[in-house]
């Protein structure tokens, strides 16, 4: 059961200061004109999965960094992020 709008997804690990980590996904839609916003993708998770799963924060990315031989490069995608 995925979901229909999404070709690609990468989730990362964050800390977190309370839970001890957090998630974070990276979404690459089917149609980037037409794709489902953080919220929809949200909702989606919050309906089929258990909360310790459900990723905190979403990011709708054109393409996930990979390497030669097609594995996502979740390091790199882990120091992109900006702590806030």
């Amino acid at each position: 059961r995925c979901f229909p709008e999404i070709r690609e997804i990468c989730i990362i690990g964050l800390n977190h200061t309370l839970r001890g980590e957090s998630l974070k996904a990276f979404v690459v839609p089917n149609n980037l004109q037409n794709s489902p916003s953080a919220n929809d993708v949200m909702q989606w998770c919050k309906q089929r999965m258990l909360v310790r799963e459900e990723p905190t924060h979403i990011e709708i990315v054109k393409s996930i960094p990979k390497t030669s031989s097609g594995k996502a490069m979740w390091k790199f995608l882990k120091k992109s992020v900006k702590i806030k």
